[in-house]
């Protein structure tokens, strides 16, 4: 059985993937809301691109998202 490979993704991509500063996602980390990352060493960390993307899919429709003001106004 061959086993599948898992991309480990840094901070930084991490940030970009999601829309969220280095701090808040330490901050859902800590109330268990966002994916654990693990050490990569003394400095760094990187979280699994598969968990990342399973969060992104498990929040709900329209989640951060720019609001049209147009629209809200009506």
């Amino acid at each position: 059985m061959e086993t599948k490979r898992r991309k480990i993704v840094r901070m930084k991509t991490v940030c970009e993937m999601v829309g969220l500063t280095k701090p808040t996602i330490y901050n859902r980390v800590k109330a268990g809301t966002f994916p654990t990352p693990m050490r990569l060493g003394p400095r760094s960390v990187g979280f699994y691109e598969d968990e990342i993307a399973a969060w992104q899919e498990s929040l709900p429709r329209g989640f951060g998202q720019p609001v049209n003001k147009q629209a809200a106004e009506v």
